[in-house]
């Protein structure tokens, strides 16, 4: 294969990646503070415990998408 045949580095892909990731990790907090807010816990749980879900899924995914197949 030449030179310029081969497929150029997506940096597409990663600034993809790297959207889904703030907009999953804000999603979260959100909707983690509205639970907070609706159960009326005094320490906020859901606030702490969805993102760290959202980012062990995401840690996965990226692992996933980006280990050679």
């Amino acid at each position: 294969m030449n030179k310029k045949q081969r497929k150029p580095v997506s940096y597409l892909q990663y600034a993809g990646m790297a959207s889904q990731w703030i907009i999953l990790l804000l999603a979260a907090v959100y909707l983690g503070r509205w639970i907070d807010a609706r159960v009326h816990v005094k320490q906020p749980l859901f606030i702490w415990l969805l993102p760290l879900l959202a980012l062990t899924g995401l840690l996965v995914k990226l692992i996933r998408d980006t280990s050679k197949k």
